[in-house]
């Protein structure tokens, strides 16, 4: 079976090393496109050179209502903001319609 990243790992190491690398790759995205979270594990006593040290357990838990009011300064796209995505939700009830 092949998945949109390449093939599905066959063994236990394999799938936690493809996880990893993974996770990785989303948490150097938002390091560097979000000051929020950027500014977040930093102030959890998280530095860039710990980034490829890091595994999700040492993440400190971000509460919703956190990043939901925060929202705007969390995305990574500068296109998204909040109000104009509830604005179209509330407009848009058609799930095969897309925002853009």
């Amino acid at each position: 079976m092949n998945t949109i990243l390449g093939s599905t790992p066959k063994s236990r190491e394999a799938m936690l090393q493809y996880q990893h690398r993974h996770f990785q790759r989303l948490l150097n995205h938002v390091w560097s496109r979000s000051a929020f979270y950027r500014d977040y594990y930093t102030s959890h006593g998280i530095s860039e050179k710990d980034l490829a040290d890091i595994s999700i357990s040492d993440l400190a838990l971000l509460p919703k209502k956190t990043l939901i009011d925060n929202f705007d300064q969390a995305v990574t796209d500068p296109r998204l903001r909040r109000k104009e995505l509830e604005d179209w939700f509330e407009s848009h009830r058609d799930p095969s319609e897309t925002f853009c």
